[in-house]
């Protein structure tokens, strides 16, 4: 299997091997295999052709596939191999989601994607209020993560360091998403596409509707989704990516079509209440300034980068050298170096990296003016970037497509007072692009 969530307009397809180790060969073996539901209803069933197994090897048994058209999605399935006559077997789970399409937003229900004026007066207006939050907005969050902490995140620092996550199966949010108290694998995107709250600010008997566990040295209290009576409204809001390439992301899909229809449903009464105030504490004023269209000003620049613009080889990334680059303007005590690669193609160039890519601008002490950055993702790769100015964390910059994103980062004189500013951009999805650099007075 090359994956484990599927849609019912696909094929259920699979390899099948056995693993034999026993004393002997088996002999006439037919492996036989089955899809079932969860209440164990047949979905699909078959056989493989009859052969013998030798002992001490890995042997092919022939190719499983099943269409799925006929599921009644969502569903969680097992896929059950075995040697027929033997107690020999295997079973493995799968989930089946509707095909991709629009979700629908019910039409008493406010979907935002920031904490600000408009979603806060739509709760003190009475309104219900899917609030699907960003890492940018979140004042206290940790980086989400599928796989759990490494033996000691004592000893082995770095990751997420959480411990997977525990939830209520049968809670109305989650009617339309097959699972278990437990993670499983339809959670493996959801959660390598989120962050996970500190919600220790909260009332000590407050629950999460999805909670993430952390490990013992931190033992925060963490969460995913939550909901609450707000005021006079009631808030759903969730940490999970469920805005980007939905086309693309079954479970995600499916978790937003589940969170919806229970926002729209009459069971959408959330048992816990709490103050406005508690609610502002988990989140925190932007500091990702983004502009609309090209910054003025930049004729006058002090210094201004075209990223890569000479780089010589097209669709080759090299290691940045300052001769790849076009300066249009470098006055006196101005500099810049960058930490990472290059890129060039028919359609723009850039300074890249999958890891950290770092801007290290030289500039006079005490130098006040503003910095701004072009990030770009003209290739459409859904690339998601976090940034730091001066080792502060800025935001989450997501979908700079299209014309690309400005960013600004105003410059304090305690920000250059040892003479040097630093832009870095770590990827949490594909790699980061920036295509120009400028510092103005």
């Amino acid at each position: 299997m090359s994956k484990r969530t599927f849609t019912t307009d696909e094929t259920f397809t699979a390899e099948a091997e056995v693993a034999h180790f026993g004393p002997a060969a088996i002999q006439d073996a037919v492996p036989v295999w089955s899809i079932k539901d969860a209440r164990g209803r047949l979905v699909a069933s078959g056989s493989l052709p009859g052969l013998t197994l030798p002992t001490g090897a890995l042997t092919p048994l022939g190719h499983i596939e099943a269409p799925l058209d006929r599921v009644a999605a969502p569903a969680k399935l097992a896929v059950t191999l075995s040697l027929k006559g033997t107690p020999f077997a295997n079973a493995w789970d799968i989930w089946v989601y509707p095909p991709a399409g629009d979700v629908p937003v019910p039409a008493d229900v406010v979907v935002s994607r920031a904490w600000d004026r408009e979603t806060v007066a739509a709760l003190a207006e009475g309104k219900k209020v899917l609030l699907l939050a960003p890492a940018a907005i979140l004042a206290k969050s940790l980086p989400g993560s599928f796989t759990p902490v490494f033996w000691s995140p004592v000893w082995f620092g770095g990751g997420a360091g959480t411990m997977s996550i525990l939830c209520n199966p049968k809670h109305p949010a989650l009617a339309g998403f097959p699972t278990e108290a437990y993670t499983n694998w339809q959670w493996y995107d959801l959660l390598q596409r989120s962050r996970s709250m500190v919600l220790d600010d909260l009332p000590p008997t407050f629950r999460p509707i999805v909670q993430v566990i952390d490990n013992f040295s931190r033992n925060h209290r963490l969460g995913n989704i939550l909901e609450a009576r707000v005021g006079r409204g009631r808030l759903l809001l969730c940490t999970l990516n469920l805005w980007s390439d939905l086309g693309e992301r079954p479970a995600a899909r499916q978790m937003l079509r589940s969170l919806l229809a229970y926002l729209g449903s009459e069971a959408f009464r959330p048992p816990q209440a709490l103050e406005m105030s508690a609610v502002d504490l988990l989140f925190r004023t932007p500091l990702l300034v983004r502009l609309e269209g090209e910054p003025r000003g930049l004729d006058g620049a002090v210094l201004r980068v075209k990223a890569a613009a000479k780089v010589a080889v097209p669709q080759k990334p090299e290691p940045w050298v300052p001769e790849a680059d076009e300066v249009l303007a470098r006055q006196e005590g101005f500099g810049y170096s960058v930490q990472g690669s290059t890129w060039r193609d028919s359609v723009g160039s850039a300074w890249h990296d999958a890891q950290d890519l770092v801007v290290r601008v030289t500039c006079p002490k005490g130098f006040q003016g503003r910095l701004f950055a072009h990030f770009h993702d003209w290739n459409r790769m859904g690339r998601v970037t976090e940034i730091r100015f001066q080792g502060r964390e800025i935001g989450e910059l997501e979908e700079y497509d299209g014309p690309g994103a400005w960013l600004e980062f105003p410059v304090t004189a305690q920000d250059s007072a040892n003479g040097m500013l630093e832009l870095s951009a770590r990827p949490t999805r594909a790699n980061t692009m920036v295509t120009e650099l400028a510092v103005v007075r």
